[in-house]
């Protein structure tokens, strides 16, 4: 789906609308990617903007687009780019979320240009929407070199045209009626890590969307992320570790966080109830 996020000034400011021969900047913050549609979304882009990008985005380790390091700078220096109108993901996948918090939100929102993606990117969504800067939850680059005519034109109407209304047609409605509100939202998945690392800050007044479809929950993805955000240690296996087993079994290191469930160790409901009642207990 294409659409921009259209609020009153108050709640999120948005970044200037783009213009032919504007300057993009196509980055990597997640998984790797084919490199096939991601030169087809280049070249299309490239047709209509000046486009920057650096070959090291094409790097793989593992599930990521290089290391955290590498994905970090090269984010971190198109966001402060004056000259850079929109930022676009490659694609989505896994990533963003470990250093997305330490990038300098407050210079963005000095100077802010539009970001572009969806899935794993709602982790630059929700950290534009925190300093009050709207973004665009819409295709990644490699989306736009697969995407047919249809797909390119919306998505060039909408950050040329950002304030233009939107039809969404053909969606299922659960429930009908009339809302007004910022629209504001994204991956499941990501909303939820967000909100567990105390990141998630929803505009008043808010319409939410919620991207995912048929996405199980990855565990493994919230633990590393709360322990990046959190501060609070993992064990090799995966699970959370205790300030002290004796002393301070439900407690984390850090202040003012507990510890009950299988996210220490797989327990059993009735263990699970007791440690849960005394992390209650204290806090």
């Amino acid at each position: 789906m294409i659409g921009a996020a259209v609020a009153p000034a108050a709640c999120l400011r948005l970044p200037p609308a783009l213009r032919p021969g504007d300057l993009v900047a196509v980055v990597a913050p997640s998984g790797p990617f084919d490199a096939l549609p991601l030169w087809l979304g280049l070249g299309w882009l490239r047709s209509r903007y000046r486009v920057r990008f650096d070959r090291g985005m094409f790097s793989k380790r593992g599930y990521f687009a290089g290391a955290d390091a590498r994905r970090r700078a090269e984010l971190a220096a198109a966001l402060a780019d004056p000259d850079v109108r929109l930022v676009v993901a490659a694609r989505g996948g896994y990533g963003a979320n470990r250093f997305a918090h330490e990038i300098d939100w407050a210079g963005f929102a000095e100077r802010p240009r539009w970001i572009a993606g969806f899935s794993d990117v709602t982790a630059l969504h929700v950290e534009a929407a925190r300093v009050g800067v709207g973004s665009l939850h819409s295709c990644h680059a490699t989306a736009l070199g697969r995407g047919d005519a249809a797909t390119r034109a919306a998505f060039v109407r909408a950050v040329e045209h950002p304030t233009d209304e939107r039809r969404f047609e053909g969606l299922e409605v659960l429930r009908p009626g009339a809302a007004e509100g910022p629209l504001f939202g994204g991956n499941l998945t990501l909303l939820h890590a967000c909100a567990a690392a105390g990141r998630l800050a929803v505009p008043e007044g808010a319409v939410v969307l919620i991207e995912d479809v048929g996405i199980a929950l990855r565990n493994a993805v919230f633990e590393e992320v709360s322990w990046k955000m959190l501060k609070v240690p993992l064990q090799s296996d995966g699970f959370y570790l205790e300030a002290h087993v004796k002393l301070r079994p439900v407690d984390f290191g850090s202040e003012g966080i507990f510890l009950c469930g299988s996210a220490h160790y797989p327990k059993s409901i009735e263990e699970t109830l007791s440690q849960a009642y005394a992390a209650a207990g204290r806090a």
